[in-house]
């Protein structure tokens, strides 16, 4: 995410740019509907102890809404708002926040928000069912934890290679990673030189990186064990990697494999500039560096690889098979990447003479 609170501008007929605003306003469903006093038109199903936990929790709930909504945005949303008790104490969010999301984005955000609520509370009755302190789970309403978030873009094969030769060439191999190994910034602003074997063609994935609020970046372990894994790389990349190494990373098995221009460790801030130069000069808009990942995930699918292939080699897991199934042979996961190559291969190679490339 940016750290910029700019939002999208846009260019009238006129000529001139504008960045709109919005206005959102924001409550909670459990309340119902009610008379112009105030009072249930339905009393007999009016339920006033989840109404009285709601106006409790209300304010998490905004906190996480604003989380989730800068997520999606891409940037660090600026806003001002305000809680205001209605009839019956139904506590409502007026909220003015500088920068534009579509309403269907909205109302999206809004519903992932009390989705992973949700889900998070039946965990926690799970837990407990567990450890012998209750017999049942009260978290019986169907769907409840089920949410669609905004469906993200992805880029065509030659779309990725157009933005990785538009950007700075030290970090070119960030993008083609980032897409092609299916690896998140924190795992690619943490890999050191140890971890990469550029003949092989495999990355060891040990370690993620988290910026503090006071500037600092530390790195620590994946959050799951799943997060640890091996995932290969399209021999086609394979080249450039080796380049990359040579011209860009730092020396030693401990160095990183991608540093700042002045040899600092990659922060998402300063990297903001040089993503959004890109963007402009590959003609892309709307598109974060987290879609790369997204992108790669989507083209490994069409690949043919299995669902727990892909959750090993994305590192993600949900449930406990998946878990169990992280440890996908490797040589399938070869496979899969030289799979990916060929694909690029095609891309690039039915591109015009005169058209962006490798």
């Amino acid at each position: 995410m940016s750290y910029s609170t700019l939002g999208r501008t846009f260019t009238g007929s006129n000529g001139k740019t504008f960045r709109p605003s919005m206005f959102i306003t924001l409550t909670l469903p459990s309340y119902g509907r009610v008379r112009k006093n105030g009072a249930p038109v339905d009393p007999g199903t009016y339920g006033y102890a989840r109404a009285a936990r709601d106006a409790l929790h209300f304010s998490k709930l905004v906190d996480r809404f604003v989380q989730n909504l800068r997520r999606v945005a891409g940037f660090d949303v600026q806003y001002f708002a305000s809680v205001e008790p209605q009839k019956r104490l139904a506590p409502h969010l007026h909220m003015a926040v500088r920068g534009h999301l579509p309403r269907a984005e909205i109302k999206q955000i809004a519903a992932a928000t009390v989705a992973k609520a949700y889900r998070l509370l039946k965990a926690i009755f799970n837990t407990a069912i567990g450890d012998g302190l209750i017999k049942a789970n009260p978290c019986t309403i169907k769907g409840a934890g089920k949410e669609e978030s905004p469906e993200r873009p992805v880029l065509a094969m030659k779309q990725v290679f157009v933005l990785a030769d538009a950007i700075d060439p030290r970090y070119r191999m960030l993008i083609l990673l980032a897409t092609f190994a299916s690896l998140r910034w924190g795992e690619l602003a943490a890999l050191k030189r140890k971890n990469v074997d550029a003949v092989a063609g495999t990355i060891r994935v040990t370690g993620t990186t988290t910026e503090l609020k006071d500037g600092s970046v530390t790195i620590g372990p994946p959050k799951s064990e799943a997060g640890k894994r091996i995932v290969s790389v399209p021999e086609l990349l394979l080249p450039d990697l080796a380049a990359h190494l040579n011209s860009y990373a730092e020396k030693g098995d401990e160095g990183l494999v991608f540093i700042g221009p002045k040899g600092a460790q990659l922060r998402r801030a300063n990297f903001t500039r040089t993503w959004n130069r890109a963007l402009k000069d590959a003609k892309l808009g709307g598109f974060h560096f987290h879609d790369l990942r997204h992108t790669g995930n989507t083209f490994a699918s069409q690949s043919g690889a299995t669902l727990r292939e892909l959750m090993n080699r994305m590192g993600h897991s949900t449930t406990r098979a998946a878990l169990i199934y992280q440890h996908t042979a490797m040589e399938r996961d070869r496979a899969i990447a030289d799979a990916l190559g060929k694909l690029a291969e095609e891309a690039l190679s039915e591109q015009d003479p005169d058209g962006s490339g490798t």
